[in-house]
C-alpha cells in the first residue's frame, strides 16, 4: 500500500472510531467520574475501580483537537479540550500519594500504569503548550500530575517479568518528562531502562526481550516505543544498535498476507501498531517495507483492525493510527524494499528458537520454542493455508497438558534442504483463568489488606499471578516428536506419538489458533482463522489408540490427514 493511500486508511480508521473514544468517556461534568474512560466502571459499575491506563486516550483527543483534517470534528471544538483536561483532572483525583495509578486491580500501584499514560498526557501537554491552548492553571494542572507520576518512575522498576514494550514506554515517559522540567534525573532514568532493553535483546538475532523470548506482534509495540524513543532523544546509537536490527529481524514475519507474529510468539500475539513504522520509513528502508505491506493487511483485517480491539488495546492502538495519520506523508519516497518472504532461503534463529523455510510456493514458519507452533502460507495467493498451533489433551490425574509452551529445551536435527525433526515436551497449564466469586472476593480482601503494601502486592504479582499463568513450566511426561519437510509443491508434517503413553491420556485434541498462557493481548480476531478447520474436526484420541502418527499434507488446494 503506497503512502497515499495509507494515509486515507489511517484517517478513515480515525474517523471510524471517534464515537467509540467518546462513547467510552464520562463527559457529565456533574458526575463524580467525570473524565474516565472506563465505562465499565462509571456507566456499568461492574468494577470497583477506574483503570487509569485508558486516561492516556487524552493524547489522541489533543491532537484531534489541535489539527484540522477531513472528516475531524473535534477540531478546535471547546467541548474536545474540556474533555482532554477533564481526562488529566480524574487522573488528579485518582493518583495515590507515591504518584502511581492502578491498572488491573485497586491499590495495585502499577509501574506500566504510571509509565504509558504519562508518556502520552506529557505528550499532550508538549502538543497544547507549543499551540499555546492551555492557561497557567491548566498548566499547573498538567504538571502536578506528570511531576508526581515521573517521581513515582524515579524510584521504582519493574520486577514480574522482562517486557520491553513496558520498559521503552517508560523511557518515553520519562525522556518527556525531561523536556518539560528539564531535570536531568528523568534522561538518566529513561537511558537506564533503555539500556536494560538494550541488555536483554538479542545482539546477534535482533528480536528485543518479551517474556523471556522473541514476540514478531509485540515487537510491533516496542518499535512504537523505541522509535517515539529516538524521536524524543534523537539517540543515534540506540537507532543503529537497537532498532534497525529489531526492524530487520521483524522483516522475516512480515507474512505474505501482511499480518506478523500470532502463537509462534512468546506472547502468541497478533498486535500491530503502525506509526513505529512510519516514524522510521524514511530512515530505514525495513520499516517502510514493513508498513507498506502490513498496512494493507490492518485494511483487509488480515491483522486485526482498529475496531476489532478490546478497550485496553483500543486506547494505545487508536493513538498509534492517529500518530501515523500525520507522520506519513502523501509522497513515497521511493524505499520500498521486497520482503524477505519475495525469496528463497531456510533461515534458523537459534536464539528466538524460529525456523523460516520460504520456497517458490511456501513461506513456512516453524516456532520450535513453542513446541513447533507452525504456520505455512501460499505466496502466490497470499493466504494462510494452514495452521497448527499444537495439541492439548487430559490425563486421567485430571491434569491439562499441551505442547505450546516456551521451551527452549528441543532438539533439533536438519534434514537437509527444507527439512527438520524435533522432539518437544508436553506441559502442564492451567485451562480455567476465569474469577469465580469465591477468588474474587479473596483477591478483593488481599488488595485492601496486605496488597496496600508494595513489597507483598509485587511478591504476589511476580510469583502467584505471573509465575503460575505465564512463567509455570512443569513437564508432563510425555514426549512428541514433529517433523516438517518443504517441497514445491507440498508442504509435509508429521508428528509421532509412539513416545506417549497414549493409554494415560483421557483425550488428545490439535488447535489451528489457541494459546495455553495467560496473555489478554491475543485471540482478536483474524480473516485468516475462518479459511479452513481441519485440526477441528479430527477425532485424535480414536485414531491414536491404534496408531501413533498423523501426517498432513498441505498443498495450495488442500490439506490431507493420514493416520498411520
Amino acid at each position: 500500500m503506497n503512502k497515499a493511500s495509507r494515509k486515507e486508511f489511517y484517517r478513515k480508521s480515525i474517523i471510524n472510531a471517534l464515537p467509540r473514544i467518546l462513547s467510552e468517556l464520562d463527559r457529565d461534568p456533574l458526575s463524580y467520574t467525570y473524565g474516565s474512560f472506563d465505562r465499565e466502571y462509571w456507566a456499568w459499575a461492574t468494577k470497583d475501580f477506574s483503570n487509569t491506563d485508558l486516561q492516556r486516550a487524552v493524547y489522541p483527543l489533543a491532537l484531534l483537537y489541535l489539527n484540522s483534517f477531513e472528516g475531524n470534528f473535534c477540531y478546535m471544538s471547546t467541548r474536545i479540550k474540556d474533555y482532554v483536561l477533564a481526562g488529566v483532572r480524574y487522573l488528579e483525583l485518582v493518583q495515590h500519594s507515591d504518584g502511581s495509578f492502578d491498572h488491573h486491580y485497586p491499590n495495585e500501584k502499577s509501574f506500566v500504569a504510571v509509565a504509558f499514560p504519562l508518556y502520552e498526557v506529557a505528550q499532550a501537554y508538549l502538543e497544547l503548550d507549543a499551540k499555546g491552548a492551555l492557561t497557567q492553571q491548566e498548566k499547573k494542572l498538567f504538571v502536578k500530575v506528570m511531576s508526581k507520576a515521573a517521581g513515582f518512575l524515579l524510584k521504582v522498576d519493574e520486577g514480574h517479568g522482562f517486557i520491553s514494550n513496558h520498559r521503552l514506554g517508560a523511557a518515553c515517559a520519562l525522556y518527556s518528562s525531561y523536556l518539560i522540567f528539564k531535570d536531568d534525573r528523568y534522561r538518566q532514568r529513561a537511558e537506564f531502562f533503555v539500556s536494560t532493553v538494550k541488555n536483554r535483546r538479542s545482539q546477534s538475532e535482533g528480536w528485543l526481550c518479551e517474556y523471556g523470548g522473541a514476540d514478531p506482534g509485540y515487537q510491533t509495540l516496542d518499535t512504537y516505543y523505541a522509535a517515539n524513543y529516538y524521536r524524543l532523544s534523537g539517540d543515534k546509537t540506540f537507532l543503529d544498535e537497537v532498532i534497525i536490527p529489531s526492524v530487520k529481524f521483524l522483516t522475516y514475519f512480515l507474512h505474505p498476507d501482511g499480518s506478523i507474529g500470532g502463537e509462534y510468539g512468546s506472547r502468541n500475539s497478533p498486535l500491530f501498531f503502525p506509526s513505529g513504522f512510519e516514524l522510521l520509513s524514511t530512515r530505514v528502508v525495513e520499516a517502510e517495507t514493513i508498513i507498506s505491506f502490513g498496512a494493507e493487511a490492518l485494511s483487509n483485517e488480515h491483522s486485526p483492525g482498529l475496531l476489532s480491539y478490546d478497550l485496553r488495546n483500543f486506547v494505545p492502538m487508536l493513538s498509534s493510527y492517529i500518530q501515523a495519520f500525520f507522520q506519513c506523508s502523501a509522497e513515497d519516497s521511493g524505499l520500498v524494499k521486497e520482503p524477505p518472504y519475495k525469496g528463497s532461503f531456510e533461515r534458523y534463529w537459534p536464539g528466538a528458537g524460529i525456523l523460516v523455510y520460504s520456497n517458490q510456493n511456501f513461506y513456512v514458519i516453524l516456532g520450535l520454542s513453542k513446541g513447533g507452533v507452525l504456520k505455512v502460507f501460499d505466496k502466490n495467493r497470499k493466504k494462510l493455508l494452514f495452521s497448527h498451533s499444537g495439541y492439548t489433551a487430559q490425563e486421567f490425574s485430571g491434569a491439562a497438558i499441551s505442547t505450546q509452551f516456551l521451551n527452549w529445551q528441543y532438539s533439533l536435527h536438519r534434514q537437509g534442504p527444507g527439512g527438520c525433526s524435533f522432539d518437544t515436551n508436553f506441559f502442564e497449564y492451567v485451562p480455567k483463568r476465569v474469577m469465580t466469586q469465591f477468588k474474587f472476593l479473596l483477591f478483593r480482601i488481599f488488595t485492601f489488606t496486605l496488597g496496600r503494601v508494595r513489597a507483598v502486592n509485587y511478591f504476589v504479582r511476580k510469583h502467584l499471578i505471573t509465575g503460575i499463568f505465564i512463567h509455570r513450566k512443569k513437564a508432563a511426561p510425555f514426549t512428541l516428536r514433529r517433523s516438517v519437510n518443504v517441497f514445491t509443491d507440498r508442504v509435509e508434517l508429521c508428528d509421532d506419538f509412539s513416545l506417549c503413553a497414549m493409554e494415560k491420556l483421557q483425550d488428545v485434541h490439535a488447535g489451528d489458533f489457541f494459546t495455553t498462557i495467560y496473555m489478554a493481548s491475543t485471540k482478536y480476531y483474524r480473516h485468516s482463522e475462518n479459511q479452513n478447520d481441519v485440526l477441528g474436526t479430527l477425532d485424535l484420541k480414536q485414531n491414536l489408540k491404534e496408531k501413533n502418527k498423523i501426517i498432513y499434507k498441505i498443498t495450495p488446494q488442500d490439506t490431507q490427514v493420514l493416520f498411520k
